[in-house]
């Protein structure tokens, strides 16, 4: 026997993805925008230090503000740690996760 989607579990599914059900991919592709963005907001600055990376920790909201940051792991450059938290405290936010629901991401950056 054949069973068919019925119109009310697609409007079921429809609603859940409104109320915050969201697949693995479109977070993975949302951490992946973060990165770029954060990425993006370091180039904007010239920095006067040998390239490094360093780790941060950034907890956003479900509208994409940025609520706290914080460094994660260094190269051992404390200058270079509170310049790069300074800088991207400016930022503020980022774009919104798709479902709504806040994180706690840790995203590895580059600075050159």
């Amino acid at each position: 026997a054949e069973t068919k989607a019925t119109p009310q579990k697609a409007q079921a599914g429809t609603e859940a993805a409104r109320k915050g059900v969201t697949n693995a991919n479109e977070r993975a592709r949302w951490h992946a925008k973060i990165a770029a963005q954060l990425g993006r907001h370091l180039k904007r600055k010239s920095w006067d230090f040998d390239p490094a990376s360093l780790s941060v920790r950034l907890k956003v909201d479900g509208g994409g503000r940025i609520t706290s940051l914080s460094l994660a792991s260094s190269r051992g450059n404390a200058a270079l740690d509170s310049a790069v938290i300074s800088h991207l405290k400016r930022l503020g936010r980022v774009t919104a996760p798709p479902d709504g629901q806040g994180e706690l991401l840790h995203q590895r950056l580059k600075i050159e």
